[in-house]
């Protein structure tokens, strides 16, 4: 089977899934695999060049290392003022929400957190900034990434959501490669997750 055929019967299979496991079982939380299994299978459809190698290189993969190093630092310092500016807005409108993810967070299981960390920034990166930061643009994208938080019911989330995709699609642009902007999710949602755990 071509790669892209693929892809797309792996999507049509995960919108199955989905709608299967969130009716079905919920609580488990087992319908976020297909999501994100989803999310990676539509962005290699759009992405995927005449070969793999191909496909690897379009992605800046590895890209240039200094630039990349830099990237990521870069882009960890941006986002950390970024969302202490955007909590202190947020404070003075006396909006103060993070208390819920933190809680929401603290109940979700295990493999859900593993996969937040190491599997959920490939996916999201690859369609988010790889896929759509070309087609709708850094604000577009980030819009939609912020848009996929609003099951959270936290307008710190969505609000830190959408910074924080800014700054990824910045970083994309920059170092024209998809490694930086995963490295930095993955650091973030590492740290993120491990500072809830700790405060729950």
């Amino acid at each position: 089977m071509e790669p892209k055929k693929f892809f797309l019967v792996v999507f049509a299979a995960c919108v199955f899934s989905f709608i299967i496991l969130y009716y079905f079982a919920k609580e488990s939380y087992l319908y976020e695999a297909p999501v994100h299994i989803g999310f990676f299978s539509a962005a290699m459809f759009f992405l995927w060049k005449k070969d793999a190698r191909t496909t690897v290189k379009s992605l800046g993969i590895p890209g240039n290392l200094k630039k990349n190093i830099i990237a990521v630092v870069g882009g960890f310092i941006a986002i950390t003022i970024a969302l202490y500016i955007v909590s202190y807005a947020l404070w003075s409108f006396e909006i103060d929400d993070q208390r819920e993810v933190t809680e929401l967070v603290n109940k979700l299981p295990l493999y859900l957190l593993v996969m937040a960390v190491f599997f959920a920034p490939f996916s999201e990166e690859l369609f988010f900034r790889a896929f759509l930061v070309p087609k709708v643009g850094i604000f577009g994208s980030s819009i939609l990434f912020a848009l996929m938080h609003l099951s959270y019911g936290s307008v710190s989330e969505i609000a830190g959501a959408f910074t924080i995709g800014l700054i990824l699609a910045v970083v994309y642009k920059y170092s024209k490669s998809i490694i930086p902007p995963i490295a930095i999710h993955m650091g973030f949602n590492l740290v993120a997750i491990t500072v809830m755990l700790g405060y729950g």
